[in-house]
């Protein structure tokens, strides 16, 4: 229930006694009110009317609101703690996400927080990051790894803007075909990458699809998986089984290499496989023999 619906909501909730579990006790509405400080309440509002999900960006914001609104400095530990309050009474649950990069926990409105922003507030909860990406991507985790991986790019000082966004993503193919990479990153010079962030969860002819589609527009195709394991036992032989099905000569004709890699051997500037055409095997980063 968000900012386009109605407060018809709160009306219809206010005045029942309803027990909503925490992390180890019912509670009713008025025991959690009673339970809520003023650094509760402020905490909410920030987390909801923000639309924040991640814990740490949570932590953060509540942190810089006491420093700019009451020129007080308030500890990581007492924001942490104050969020944690809300979590146990139930007002928050955790989705925790791990993108290979980092692992961390998104904060999920429950109706019980619903309800007392509404109450508090007078304003309904706006849509939060975690559901814009969920709009976007198959899961929290493939979002939030593509979301890491925009980061790393961005961070690398090559590219003067990275956009994951799909609307803004979406190329136009021949025969009305088209293709959105996960994604799409522009140099000074005007010059385009193509990244897909990959959980190791398609099958093979959705994988072929998706790579016949990019080297409609590239000669290089990057992909990038969550860790070395999911890279080496699933894309890697997804990769190859493409090559095979495009023809390694064809593709070598056509001067198309392909480029894997793990979130963390990005971060550190390495390819774990790379496909050159030429090669029997693929170059590996981590392999002594390269």
């Amino acid at each position: 229930m968000y900012e386009d619906e109605s407060l018809e909501f709160l009306k219809n909730d206010e005045h029942n006694e309803h027990e909503i579990k925490g992390n180890y006790y019912y509670v009713s509405y008025k025991d959690i009110e009673a339970r809520l400080k003023t650094i509760h309440w402020r905490a909410l509002w920030i987390i909801v009317s923000r639309g924040i999900s991640e814990e740490t960006v949570a932590i953060n914001a509540l942190i810089e609101s006491y420093i700019d609104l009451d020129n007080k400095y308030i500890s990581e530990d007492t924001a942490w703690r104050a969020i944690r309050v809300l979590i146990t009474l139930g007002l928050f649950e955790v989705n925790k996400i791990k993108t290979g990069y980092r692992n961390f926990d998104i904060l999920i409105l429950t109706a019980a927080g619903k309800h007392f922003y509404i109450k508090k507030f007078h304003k309904n909860p706006p849509i939060p990051e975690y559901m814009q990406i969920l709009k976007d991507h198959a899961s929290l985790e493939h979002g939030y790894m593509i979301k890491d991986v925009k980061h790393i790019l961005e961070e690398t000082g090559i590219y003067k803007s990275v956009s994951m966004s799909r609307s803004a993503n979406v190329i136009h193919l021949c025969g009305g075909k088209s293709v959105i990479p996960d994604l799409v990153c522009q140099t000074d010079d005007n010059q385009y990458y193509y990244y897909e962030v990959e959980c190791g969860n398609h099958n093979q002819r959705d994988f072929n699809t998706k790579c016949n589609k990019l080297k409609e527009i590239t000669t290089d195709i990057y992909i990038i998986g969550q860790n070395r394991t999911t890279v080496t036992k699933k894309l890697k032989p997804q990769v190859e089984k493409w090559i095979e099905s495009v023809g390694k000569y064809s593709l070598w004709m056509s001067d198309v290499y392909v480029y894997l890699y793990s979130i963390s051997d990005l971060k550190a500037d390495k390819t774990t496989y790379f496909y050159d055409m030429e090669s029997k095997e693929p170059i590996c980063c981590f392999d002594k023999k390269h």
